[in-house]
C-alpha cells in the first residue's frame, strides 16, 4: 500500500461514506412530514470537462549528468492542449436542516478522460566546451482515461427559490486507470502505456451554483460545479492534479 494511503487511512473513510450516502439514497422521503428537518434522495446524470494542473509530464525531469545538461522547450503546450469529455452518474442525499441549509452527499461512478500533443525538442550542452551543443525535435501525443468513485459532500445555502450555492470537500477512489504515450522522433514513433499506475485516493474541493425546478410535479435539480483536485494522482515528482467543470442534472424523489 502506497504512503499516502497509510498516512489518511482511505479503507476507514470509504466504509464510513458509503454506509452513510447509502442509507441518505435508500431512505424513504420524510418531505411531507410536520418537521423542520427534510430528507430527499435522488439520481443525477452529468457530463464533465476534464484536465489537468501542475504538471508538465515529467518532460522537464529528464536526467543530465556530470557530462552534459538537458534542457527542453514547449514542454508547456503539452497541458495547454490537454483535455477532454467525461461523464458521472450518482445517487444523492440531500438533508434539508433549514429553509436556507443543507447537506448534499453523492455516491457515484465518474470517467474521466483527456488528451493531447505537443511539439517540443530536447537540447544537450556538453560540460566540455569544445563539443558543440546537440538538438533533437520530438513530437508526443498523449492520452489518458480513468474511472473513478466519486463522494462529495456539500453545504448548500439556499436563497429562497431561486438558486443555491454550495462547496465542500470531494473524496475520490481510482477503480481503473490506463494511459498511453506516443513519442516520435527522426527514427520513427514509440509508444508507451500503463495501467493502474495512479493512486488509489484523491482528496479534491467541489465548488457550485444551481437550482431546482418543479416540471409537471417532479423537482429537477441544475448545477455546474468546478472540482480541484489537491492530491496528486501518483507520487511521481512531477505528477499532475485534476480539475473538471461539470455539468449536473438530477431528479428528486419527492
Amino acid at each position: 500500500m502506497k504512503l499516502i494511503m497509510k498516512n489518511i487511512c482511505p479503507s476507514s473513510i470509504f466504509k464510513v461514506m458509503t454506509i452513510v450516502i447509502v442509507l441518505f439514497c435508500l431512505s424513504p422521503s420524510i418531505a411531507g412530514q410536520e418537521t423542520s428537518i427534510r430528507f430527499f434522495n435522488g439520481v443525477f446524470v452529468g457530463a464533465t470537462y476534464n484536465d489537468f494542473y501542475g504538471t508538465k509530464f515529467g518532460l522537464d525531469d529528464l536526467k543530465s549528468s556530470d557530462e552534459y545538461t538537458l534542457k527542453t522547450e514547449g514542454t508547456e503546450d503539452l497541458l495547454g492542449n490537454y483535455w477532454g469529455v467525461g461523464g458521472n452518474i450518482s445517487f444523492s442525499g440531500l438533508l434539508l436542516l433549514s429553509p436556507i441549509l443543507g447537506i448534499n452527499a453523492n455516491l457515484g461512478v465518474s470517467l474521466r478522460q483527456g488528451s493531447g500533443e505537443s511539439n517540443f525538442c530536447v537540447k544537450l550542452y556538453w560540460n566540455d566546451e569544445t563539443q558543440q551543443p546537440e538538438k533533437s525535435d520530438l513530437k508526443i501525443e498523449y492520452y489518458a482515461q480513468q474511472l473513478n468513485l466519486d463522494i462529495p459532500i456539500t453545504v448548500r445555502l439556499m436563497l429562497q427559490n431561486i438558486f443555491y450555492a454550495e462547496a465542500g470537500p470531494l473524496i475520490s477512489f481510482n477503480l481503473y486507470s490506463h494511459d498511453e504515450s506516443t513519442i516520435s522522433d527522426i527514427y520513427g514513433p514509440k509508444t508507451y502505456d500503463s495501467t493502474g499506475d495512479v493512486n488509489l485516493f484523491e482528496f479534491g474541493l467541489v465548488f457550485g451554483l444551481g437550482t431546482i425546478r418543479y416540471i409537471r410535479g417532479s423537482a429537477f435539480d441544475f448545477n455546474l460545479r468546478f472540482a480541484l483536485g489537491i492530491t496528486p494522482l501518483t507520487d511521481a515528482n512531477d505528477a499532475p492534479k485534476t480539475w473538471q467543470w461539470q455539468f449536473n442534472i438530477g431528479h428528486w424523489f419527492i
